[in-house]
């Protein structure tokens, strides 16, 4: 009887041992293991770090944002701090000028309250001050002759009592009065007020500058109707006609 294992038509039918690539598929299984495993675990990973890169770029520019504000801001500070001490000093430096010119102001209401101490208890003239200067309202009859607009001797003698006192000071003469305040005789001469007072202030003046040696540059004056009230230096009790002299430190009254 044949042996059946060696019939060659059985032979195709029977399992071939020994051939199949084992190693290989386990190599290949443990490459697709391997590479599932990569994938599960580094993809996430790799996506978790790409995110957090662009966070981390977004948070960089934040904050290059916010330190170049910071540094304006920085700078803006020091420009305001500066401008804030520079106008503090110059506000110190215009009150410590106030307080001088009130003190020297208040010494030269005194002294022209000296000089014109006699029309002032006669209650012909009056003395004041404020921030901007003295000053000092006479009567005319306390400078001029009796209906006239020309200096007297002791008006000119007050009107240098005056001048001393206000030093190197400028001087301003205002002539006040109202159109009912011309004197009888001088009104055909002058018809109305501001002809008036500016032929006073005139008159005033020139005595200041030729017998009292008042520099012209330091001289000047000016005609009212009236109309004008008088400096709240004053207190109310400005005689009305009269002549203001204001003794400042500038062109200003």
């Amino acid at each position: 009887m044949a042996n059946w294992q060696d019939d060659p038509d059985l032979a195709g039918l029977r399992p071939r041992r020994g051939n199949t690539p084992w190693g290989r598929i386990l190599v290949g299984v443990l490459f697709v293991g391997c590479g599932t495993f990569a994938l599960a675990y580094y993809l996430p990973l790799y996506r978790a770090h790409h995110a957090l890169s662009d966070d981390h770029a977004r948070l960089r520019e934040k904050l290059e944002s916010v330190e170049q504000t910071l540094a304006k801001t920085e700078s803006d500070l020091k420009s305001v701090t500066a401008k804030r001490d520079e106008l503090a000093a110059s506000a110190e430096q215009e009150e410590s000028k106030r307080s001088k010119s009130s003190s020297d102001f208040g010494s030269l209401k005194d002294a022209l309250a000296n000089a014109a101490d006699k029309a002032i208890k006669r209650k012909a003239a009056v003395v004041g001050a404020d921030p901007s200067g003295a000053r000092l309202a006479l009567a005319p009859g306390q400078v001029f002759s009796a209906g006239k607009l020309d200096v007297s001797a002791s008006g000119a003698a007050l009107l240098c009592a005056v001048a001393k006192a206000a030093g190197s000071r400028a001087l301003h003469v205002t002539g006040v009065a109202t159109d009912a305040d011309v004197p009888a005789q001088l009104k055909t001469k002058y018809g109305t007020a501001w002809e008036y007072t500016a032929a006073a202030a005139a008159s005033v003046a020139e005595t200041l500058h030729d017998k009292c040696s008042v520099p012209g540059t330091k001289l000047y004056a000016e005609a009212s109707d009236g109309s004008r009230p008088s400096s709240p230096a004053f207190g109310g009790s400005a005689p009305s006609p009269r002549i203001e002299l204001a003794v400042t430190n500038d062109a200003k009254p």
